[in-house]
């Protein structure tokens, strides 16, 4: 940027705006040695709203990560796993972050199978506080698990995998627990991305 952003402004925005952009996205749930995010400023604008500059860095990094996961290792889909009501936002945190690092999740993406037992189970292994009888999932809109109910009927089933057909899609859990959320974004995990790393030499 060219905006005159004062340094420990530069540190502090990048940092916030790092956990819910850059650091909450997973392609396959490693960190390489070379992930980096940088902010650079040469001030030559001399304009500097703090507020204003907030918010384009906030715009310009979730889209830059938007694009990462999109882009991720043979990905087909982009999905959002929006975890609502948690009993606090590290433990909403923990769980998107779950949902979006699991293999078996990822892969049930791929396979465009609407497998909600894998969103359960891998809420409940994270260890966050939850109850099977408060516990909501949807696909997009489409709710497959309400309360303690299977709302999978052949209809419903079908709904949900349409939803799963498309190149981007949400994934909400609502844990019913607690007033906290947290969204953390990932990719399915098929032939390609096996094929590139097997492949990949050092």
């Amino acid at each position: 940027t060219d905006a005159d952003v004062p340094k420990e402004d530069m540190q502090e925005l990048l940092q916030c705006n790092s956990e819910t952009t850059f650091n909450a996205i997973s392609v396959d749930g490693d960190t390489s040695t070379n992930d980096t995010v940088l902010l650079l400023a040469n001030n030559k604008s001399k304009a500097y709203d703090k507020t204003a500059f907030a918010e384009a860095l906030r715009l310009v990094m979730h889209d830059m990560a938007m694009l990462m996961v999109a882009d991720g290792e043979g990905a087909k889909k982009a999905v959002a796993f929006e975890v609502k009501n948690a009993a606090t936002k590290e433990e909403a945190q923990k769980a998107a972050k779950a949902l979006s690092n699991s293999l078996l999740v990822k892969t049930a993406l791929f396979g465009e199978d609407p497998n909600f037992g894998r969103i359960a189970s891998t809420i409940g292994a994270s260890g966050v506080t939850s109850d099977e009888n408060t516990l909501v999932i949807y696909y997009n809109d489409v709710i497959v698990y309400n309360k303690g109910e299977f709302c999978f009927t052949p209809e419903i089933e079908e709904e949900a995998g349409k939803v799963l057909q498309n190149r981007s899609f949400r994934i909400v859990c609502d844990l019913g627990v607690g007033t906290s959320s947290f969204t953390a974004w990932g990719c399915d995990l098929g032939y390609e991305y096996v094929k590139i790393n097997a492949d990949y030499r050092t």
